[in-house]
């Protein structure tokens, strides 16, 4: 017997989404901007219905709908929902401002509702719209409520101590496949980054971004919260392990962690570095060895 719950075909529709993104920039082919854009709305719209469904299952379901065809209205039997007309766009947004107004802007529901609309073009009528615009669309779906709808849910399983979407979709939805969805769409954006190990979680989901520059100006992990969104140049040091001059201290986790994504300390799990401020010549004692020492040692 085949089963799928609405998590699963919303990963499903988002994977489907993302490689058919991708092969749209790579061949310029207009029929994969429109899958794309068919597959990661849908995915997208289930996605908001399933964090709707934590608050109460029902609140996805048309009101009148639920009194028309359920005897129960306030606990329908699931036979019953199967009959029943599921919210649009525009009311799955209202109620995503009810319930979820910290997790999502006015500029987010926004960006649904517009999308929304593209999205009827190709399915009920016509479309004329430049593929730099879908792109640039879908690029900010994925940051501004796809990315947001998962951690939300995770947030869920976590606080509950469970898993709450079956042993199934807990391998679609693990940490690695969440992080090769942002690998992609980083890569659709031309953004400049590189992939290594979180120091914090030590999981290979660290973002690591240049911006154009030779020296890394931010990072984020996609596993945890872990993340600097400013980096001075002044703060690198060099690292004891590669030798390259991507050191900086982690003020939450009290070490240093290499920002240098071909580093050994990423390949063994984004090991910390011993590294702490020094009173003496204002500057850090990295695996024990200072300004200090040095000058020590130069006098012997």
């Amino acid at each position: 017997m085949l089963k799928y719950t609405l998590l699963e075909n919303a990963i499903d529709s988002i994977e489907y989404g993302i490689k058919q993104l991708e092969q749209a920039v790579h061949t310029n082919d207009k029929k994969y901007y429109k899958y794309s854009l068919l597959n990661l709305f849908q995915g997208t719209e289930l996605l908001l219905k399933e964090i709707l469904v934590q608050i109460n299952p029902i609140i996805i379901f048309d009101k009148n709908s639920l009194y028309k065809k359920c005897t129960d209205p306030i606990n329908p039997k699931i036979e019953e929902l199967y009959d029943c007309k599921s919210i649009d766009v525009n009311e799955i947004c209202t109620e995503i401002r009810k319930h979820y107004s910290n997790d999502f802007d006015s500029v987010s529901l926004r960006l649904i509702e517009k999308i929304a609309k593209e999205r009827n073009k190709v399915q009920h009528f016509a479309i004329e719209i430049n593929s730099s615009t879908i792109k640039t669309y879908l690029i900010q779906l994925y940051g501004k409520v796809i990315k947001p709808c998962f951690k939300i849910l995770n947030d869920y399983r976590l606080a509950f101590n469970e898993n709450l979407i079956g042993e199934k979709i807990e391998k679609l939805y693990c940490l690695h496949s969440n992080a090769n969805r942002e690998e992609a769409m980083l890569k659709i954006s031309d953004e400049d980054f590189r992939r290594g190990c979180c120091s914090n979680c030590n999981n290979y989901s660290m973002f690591i971004f240049y911006d154009k520059n030779c020296s890394p100006t931010r990072f984020y992990c996609t596993s945890c919260s872990h993340e600097r969104k400013k980096i001075d140049i002044s703060e690198f040091r060099v690292c004891p392990e590669c030798g390259v001059n991507s050191l900086i201290y982690d003020d939450s986790l009290y070490g240093g962690i290499c920002l240098w994504y071909k580093c050994a300390n990423h390949g063994d799990g984004g090991v910390l570095i011993d590294m702490e401020f020094c009173d003496t010549c204002k500057d850090y004692v990295i695996e024990g060895v200072c300004e200090c020492n040095k000058e020590d040692d130069n006098d012997n």
